[in-house]
């Protein structure tokens, strides 16, 4: 078997790291695309899950509505739902125990916590904790923007 030249073997190795270099382009592309805490959604669904509630629907709850958001800190000292509960996973017993009048009196009144986006996984989190570590419903999900809610 006869050595190719130098000059035909050029152009094959640098199609064979030109293709290298297009799959980990691709496979970045794809891990940012996954893990990026505001990538778009593959698919939205157009009616709410149990448990879901958009900002029309809060509009006509009857009774009172206890806000919790569920965000950082500095997010909830830069604008919030008037009158809303700070509440993250953060700081959670710090915050419970700051919040515990309010929470204890809220036995009877509809809770919606809140964050950021869709995508967004801390309220579904908090209102979990809400249920199962302190007994309380209903308990909702805000889906849409809070921030066409009144805020300060």
């Amino acid at each position: 078997m006869r050595a190719m030249p130098f000059s035909q073997m050029l152009p094959m190795r640098a199609l064979k790291e030109l293709l290298w270099i297009a799959l980990v382009v691709l496979l970045a592309a794809l891990t940012t695309f996954f893990f990026h805490p505001k990538a778009p959604a593959l698919y939205e669904l157009n009616s709410p899950l149990e448990n879901e509630i958009t900002l029309e629907k809060a509009r006509q709850l009857d009774g009172e509505v206890v806000w919790i958001d569920a965000r950082s800190d500095k997010d909830f000292a830069n604008s919030h739902i008037e009158g809303a509960l700070l509440l993250n996973q953060e700081n959670w017993a710090d915050l419970l125990w700051r919040h515990r009048d309010v929470i204890e009196g809220i036995e009877g009144a509809a809770v919606i916590v809140y964050c950021d986006g869709k995508r967004c996984k801390r309220s579904g989190e908090i209102a979990g904790r809400l249920r199962s570590e302190l007994g309380l419903e209903p308990v909702y999900v805000l889906k849409g923007r809070w921030q066409e809610w009144p805020q300060r």
